[in-house]
């Protein structure tokens, strides 16, 4: 998990680095909707939607018939930045 969330911060800030500012737009990660598997180490999820102009997941891993939340994820867009929010419960 910790794999995919370092590529997913390095991406985020390639595309918003690399980008003029008209051109920022939370439209550019359509590509991360729907559900995401890791089988590196412990096999963990992710599953992505969109409500209105935010971008919302949620982390979690499975043991047996439980879903346990590793973390809340949130992808926004103010003024010309784009904005990754993790929540970790707990803490």
């Amino acid at each position: 998990m910790k794999n995919l969330m370092l590529c997913g911060f390095v991406l985020i800030f390639i595309i918003t680095a690399c980008s003029d500012d008209k051109d920022i737009s939370i439209s550019n990660f359509t590509w991360l909707l729907g559900n995401w598997k890791t089988t590196e180490g412990t096999t963990t999820y992710e599953s992505w939607f969109r409500k209105n102009d935010t971008f919302k997941g949620i982390g979690y891993q499975l043991a047996g018939q439980d879903t346990i939340i590793i973390e809340s994820l949130t992808i926004i867009q103010l003024d010309n930045q784009i904005i990754y929010q993790a929540t970790v419960p707990n803490q």
